[in-house]
């Protein structure tokens, strides 16, 4: 949804400009003045031969393109208005929604360049922290995570933001942070702002659930890394300790994917439910690789893979499971990202492997 629809000026007394042109009114009652702003027409005044608008008019027309998701022709009408009336009083806000165009056809050099069109001064209606955080999400698909970081850390430092945006941006400040690297700094901000993210939930109060759903998967992503790197090996002793250390790790990942899939944003959805197969398939391969335990013989150790075998096979299972689910998701949800091509190959080589004995 557009900021703030603008509708035309009520029909007062208007003098126009026919075909190219403004003009101002002035009406006195007394000692009372009013003043009412030029208004441009473009167009031929009969209809007979082309369209007639003003900026009021492209604003209207961009506003309901862009509710129905028509992004071609609302990024047409947008570009005419802020070349026709650069001036305008709804110009600033139709550079904002133009952006906004950009970013859902994920054009994201694009939408930088059109944020970065503002002057000092921002125009009516348009907020510096809005710019700012909209500048930030572009950066940032650009991976270009450090003037993200600059970006989000201006609007934590900036007088006035709201309550909601200052907590967006602390959790997409989290984000930057682990993308640039700094996984402390990351869970420092992490942390705080889906804390406070789930107690405005619990109010009834939703707001920007796709960073946060990024959120919790790049939590996971914290904690996925720590299991992988996790091995088991030496004495029967420190074998089943680092068991013990790897199966919290996973389950401590598997947790926040969770929470990602539960605020249904597909992306993160199909992302995460990809990160659970693939937990599972790695918790299944690398209890098999373990050592075996010393003093058996041959037809033991046989039997002894066996049995580990056996025992393994539903977390196997749970493996082919989300894969399988995750292949029936991105459909429904019509999502086609690289997480999805994984899931495809490990799901295609998992179970052919399964079916061998």
């Amino acid at each position: 949804m557009t900021r703030l629809a603008i509708r035309r000026l009520l029909p007062v007394v208007l003098l126009l400009a026919l075909s190219t042109g403004c003009a101002s009114f002035r009406a006195s009652c007394g000692n009372t003045s009013i003043e009412l702003p030029p208004v441009t027409i473009v167009g031929d005044p009969t209809g007979r031969h082309g369209d007639i608008y003003d900026a009021y008019d492209l604003f209207e027309r961009g506003d309901k393109a862009f509710v129905v998701a028509d992004w071609p022709l609302a990024e047409k009408v947008y570009r005419l208005l802020l070349e026709k009336y650069p001036d305008s009083d709804v110009a600033p806000l139709a550079r904002y929604n133009l952006g906004l165009v950009y970013e859902r056809t994920q054009r994201w050099a694009d939408a930088l360049s059109v944020y970065e069109g503002y002057g000092e001064d921002l125009g009516k209606d348009v907020r510096l922290d809005e710019v700012r955080m909209r500048k930030a999400v572009c950066l940032a698909r650009l991976n270009r995570h450090r003037e993200a970081q600059q970006q989000l850390e201006a609007i934590l430092h900036q007088f006035g933001v709201p309550p909601l945006e200052f907590n967006e941006a602390r959790a997409r400040l989290g984000i930057a942070y682990y993308h640039d690297g700094d996984e402390i700094l990351a869970e420092h901000h992490l942390r705080a702002a889906l804390e406070t993210y789930e107690r405005n939930a619990e109010r009834g109060v939703v707001h920007a659930r796709a960073a946060y759903a990024e959120g919790y998967f790049v939590l996971g992503e914290i904690n996925f890394t720590r299991f992988r790197g996790i091995e088991l090996s030496g004495d029967e002793e420190a074998l089943a300790r680092g068991l013990g250390e790897k199966a919290d790790a996973f389950v401590a990942a598997r947790n926040y994917y969770t929470l990602a899939i539960r605020t249904y944003e597909p992306e993160w959805v199909v992302a995460s439910l990809f990160r659970i197969g693939l937990g599972y398939e790695l918790f299944y391969e690398a209890v098999l690789a373990a050592p075996i335990p010393q003093g058996l013989t041959p037809a033991e150790q046989t039997e002894y893979r066996q049995k580990l075998r056996e025992k393994l096979q539903p977390v196997l299972n749970k493996a082919l499971q989300a894969y399988r689910r995750n292949l029936e998701l991105a459909g429904d949800l019509k999502v086609d990202s690289e997480y999805v091509q994984q899931t495809r190959e490990r799901y295609a080589t998992l179970s052919q492997n399964a079916q061998q004995p």
